[in-house]
């Protein structure tokens, strides 16, 4: 019997998939990471795994906003990703993009938004969404209005 026909009509002998799809988890992640924050809402619309991948990872501890100027992004990264963010860095997400940041990041820990000019009642929201907020870097104009 010849061994190369025994070799190929024996299904565990394929090769590999050379498919992206068929990459374990890990690799995933080691190529997500090289992704900036901008990138990261249309990779996770590719498919529920790849969403479960990046959803799962430690990597999102830091979102980083400060070249961002579109606050949708802002958004639709902390609704994603927000649950494991200790740290957030932005230019200034004011209103309802700060609002949805805080609601999704419960574990933040550091808020800096340096060209930020904030009203009490904002810090009271970030004190009142997160409860284990450490820092918060704002402009020095703080105003006692809204």
């Amino acid at each position: 019997m010849n061994p190369s026909a025994e070799a190929s009509s024996d299904p565990s002998a394929e090769p590999p998939s050379r498919h992206i799809l068929s990459l374990p988890n890990e690799v995933l992640l080691a190529i997500f990471s090289f992704l900036d924050i901008t990138n990261l809402p249309s990779v996770l619309g590719v498919c529920s795994r790849w969403r479960e991948v990046i959803t799962a990872s430690r990597r999102w501890q830091m979102l980083d906003f400060t070249a961002v100027e579109d606050s949708g992004l802002h958004v639709k990264v902390a609704m994603a990703v927000g649950h494991q963010a200790r740290r957030v860095l932005g230019a200034a997400p004011l209103g309802k993009v700060v609002e949805q940041v805080l609601r999704n990041c419960p574990n933040l820990v550091e808020l800096s938004m340096p060209d930020a000019i904030i009203g009490v009642k904002i810090l009271r929201d970030i004190i009142a969404m997160c409860p284990m907020i450490e820092s918060i870097t704002t402009c020095v104009r703080v105003f006692a209005y809204g």
